[in-house]
């Protein structure tokens, strides 16, 4: 039997804390088990352990942690121990050979160790599994490399061993590029004396060629070593022979090809590429044995397919491919359709031969034996009809037989071959309440007949229709008062109850309803003797807005304000006129100083000084004139993209006065021609079935119906129209 944590444990009980009873009844319901306490204690029998029977069976322990009965079913489940003690952890960890096995095997006693830092304790029996490297066999590894970089690439263990037991020095006496810790001028002019060329030296002593480059030693360095010689025009197209296309010239040698790449010579080194690259007659025709069909060579070798094209032999390689060796025939397309059922399938599979047989109008032979096939000119109105007998509706049919229903539509026989089908039925006041009475509630009958539920909506006889069914719950004063007790304010009951309180509220029983609802305080008389008392709590005019806003805000609203702050230390002003010109030489520009120091620049602006201020910052005013205006004002559409993207040019285009010239070429906004009257707005209204869609889409003629009174006429065919029920209905209703 494994351990189990107390973590996983706490976690499904919380788990178990958030799933309410009513969804435990529903999970049995669709069960069919019901949990009694000795069902759970058998089921509770089979498993060692709570977490076990958490993931075994939910249900049985949902119900047992509900009801309280996890103490008695789980009574024979062995305890977990809330805390392990060192010497436990030291006990169970001598029962394994690794760090590593004891982790998988118990993880959880390993957490505990390395949390309290005892795993070193816990894990002085086990042997480090290093490979067993001594410091001979550290040596002779050693001595495979000629860096240490290459040592440590290769087999870190022992490098890492070495490093451990303080052998690394003497293991890599004999390696060449040994790391230079403190370089200085002396060592780094020693290693460039070395070489001839500046990539030998960053590449064998990178080093110290970046600690030169970096303390300024470069050019000391650099100054004994040769000039790479630069290949000429005729030495970059000789180079340029050896490769097949330019990719593979710019893979294998890309020192050159920048260089040709730089003097402009890419054009005289490709054609002596292409001259490389010249296909014959033989070659695409070898070429094009290998592939099955034309797509499939254009799409695999495409440079051999367009040599084919341009020198006109495309025709003798098509030869050569095996599809295309035999030409389809009308015996051979006959042959290759027998094996298919339909047109689709055919087409599928062999799409060459059915293309073939398209182009020369021999589909009606090849495809007489399939199934769905009927010649557009053979079919008659007498088949029309004798097919359309065999279905009950248009949409049946439609779906059935496709081709005989879009040729009786297209000749116009649909009417005919129609008449014994069912039609649409027609809702009348007699057939809505026969249906109306195979439902109990309204909304019953609205989810299960929808068509008819709208016609006797709107042709207002749901009254009617629905006097059987069940009628909604009828508020009296008893069940408003006893339904406002769940709830301790106002808001909440309005919300969660609307009904409830829209009825006691017409009927004038609000104050019976809130009578148990704790009052709200009495805010504050703001006077001036009251605002004078709480400015006396400050000591500052800033501290008074912070903590007592109404207070400050009603002295300033009774002209009460300096009378109260009399008593105020007043704030000192720290900024004269020398102190801001040294804060403003921190920075380059007006709304860096603006940004970072506010304080400084508000007196600067106040006393008249930001011109001397901002001498020492330099202007990067652009100067906009007419023409510049309107070259920036051309890359856009219209006024506000271009206010919005360069505020500076359209400012200055509308403070010079050339907003209109430069905006000449954008186009005006369409106004809306014709003036709202009440027929437009009905006319209008006719267009949607909703409130919500007229407003979306076509909101002028909505404000104008709202405005001018004409809403409810303009409204009044929309089956969504709820007309709000006035005082009288809600008693009628309460009665």
């Amino acid at each position: 039997m494994f351990a189990v944590s107390k973590l996983f444990v706490d976690k499904a009980i919380l788990l178990q804390r958030v799933l309410s009873i009513s969804i435990l009844n529903t999970f049995n319901r669709n069960h069919m088990i019901t949990w009694t306490l000795e069902n759970c204690k058998t089921d509770a029998i089979k498993y060692d352990s709570r977490l076990e029977w958490y993931k075994g069976n939910r249900s049985a322990y949902q119900e047992a942690f509900t009801r309280g009965w996890m103490n008695d079913c789980c009574s024979h489940m062995t305890a977990i121990p809330g805390k392990w003690t060192k010497a436990e952890c030291i006990a169970d960890a001598i029962k394994y050979n690794s760090r590593k096995d004891w982790q998988n095997n118990n993880p959880y006693m390993y957490r505990m160790a390395s949390k309290k830092n005892w795993l070193n304790s816990c894990c002085a029996h086990m042997l480090l599994d290093l490979g067993n490297w001594t410091k001979e066999t550290c040596f002779s590894d050693a001595a495979k490399y000629t860096s240490r970089k290459t040592w440590i690439e290769h087999n870190f263990l022992a490098y890492k061993e070495a490093c451990n037991q303080g052998w690394i020095q003497e293991c890599c006496m004999h390696m060449q590029a040994a790391p230079l810790i403190n370089l200085d001028i002396e060592s780094c002019l020693i290693s460039s004396s070395a070489y001839n060329y500046v990539t030998e030296w960053r590449e064998n002593c990178d080093a110290a060629y970046y600690k030169a480059k970096r303390k300024g030693w470069f050019d000391l360095c650099v100054a004994h070593m040769k000039e790479p010689k630069q290949p000429t025009k005729i030495e970059c197209i000789n180079d340029a022979q050896k490769y097949k296309s330019i990719s593979e010239w710019k893979k294998n040698s890309f020192s050159i090809y920048k260089i040709a790449f730089k003097n402009k010579w890419i054009k005289d080194c490709r054609p002596q590429i292409k001259k490389s690259e010249q296909w014959t007659k033989e070659d695409c025709l070898v070429n094009a044995k290998k592939y099955n069909s034309k797509s499939e060579w254009m799409k695999k070798s495409k440079r051999i397919y367009l040599a084919a094209l341009k020198n006109n032999w495309l025709e003798d390689c098509l030869t050569q491919i095996t599809s295309l060796k035999h030409k389809w025939t009308k015996e051979r397309c006959m042959i290759d359709a027998l094996l298919y059922k339909s047109r689709t399938h055919w087409y599928k599979n062999n799409q060459y031969a059915y293309s073939v047989a398209r182009k020369n109008n021999w589909m009606e032979i090849c495809c007489s034996h399939m199934n769905n096939f009927v010649p557009a000119n053979r079919v008659q109105k007498e088949d029309c009809l004798t097919d359309a007998l065999t279905y009950n509706c248009r949409f049946d049919w439609a779906e059935g037989s496709p081709s005989k229903y879009r040729i009786a539509l297209r000749n116009k026989w649909m009417n005919e071959c129609s008449l014994h089908m069912k039609k649409r039925p027609t809702w009348t006041l007699e057939t809505c309440l026969a249906d109306a009475l195979k439902y109990n509630r309204r909304s019953d009958w609205r989810k299960g007949n929808l068509s008819a539920y709208n016609v006797a909506r709107t042709n207002k006889w749901l009254d009617q229709c629905c006097v059987h069914m069940k009628n909604k719950r009828k508020w009296t004063l008893e069940t408003c008062l006893a339904d406002a007790l769940k709830y301790n304010q106002c808001t909440q009951w309005r919300r969660a109850s609307g009904s409830a309180y829209e009825v006691a509220r017409l009927s004038g029983w609000l104050e019976a309803c809130f009578a148990h609802m704790p009052k709200k305080t009495p805010s504050i008389k703001w006077s001036k003797e009251a605002c004078l008392a709480d400015a006396l709590k400050y000591n500052t005019r800033a501290d008074w807005q912070k903590n007592s806003p109404k207070g400050y805000s009603a002295a300033s609203r009774h002209n009460c304000l300096n009378e109260c702050i009399a008593h105020m230390q007043k704030p000192t002003n720290k900024w004269t006129k020398e102190t801001c010109i040294n804060d403003a030489k921190a920075y380059n520009s007006r709304s860096a100083w603006q940004k970072n120091s506010p304080s400084a620049y508000k007196p600067a602006c106040l006393n008249g000084w930001l011109n001397e201020c901002c001498k020492h910052m330099p202007k990067i005013a652009k100067k906009w004139t007419k023409e510049k205006c309107i070259n920036d004002a051309s890359a856009y559409t219209s006024r506000y993209n271009w206010q919005k993207s360069s505020t500076p040019a359209y400012q200055a285009a509308r403070n010079n006065g050339w907003l209109n010239e430069c905006c000449a070429h954008m186009p005006k906004r369409n106004c809306h021609p014709a003036k709202w009257s009440k027929e437009n707005c009905l006319a209008d209204a006719l267009q949607y079935k909703t409130r919500a869609e007229w407003h979306k889409y076509s909101p002028t003629g909505y404000k104008t119906a709202s405005k001018r009174g004409w809403l409810n006429e303009c409204v009044s065919h929309m089956p969504n129209f709820a007309i709000k029920l006035t005082k009288e209905k809600y008693m009628d209703n309460a009665q």
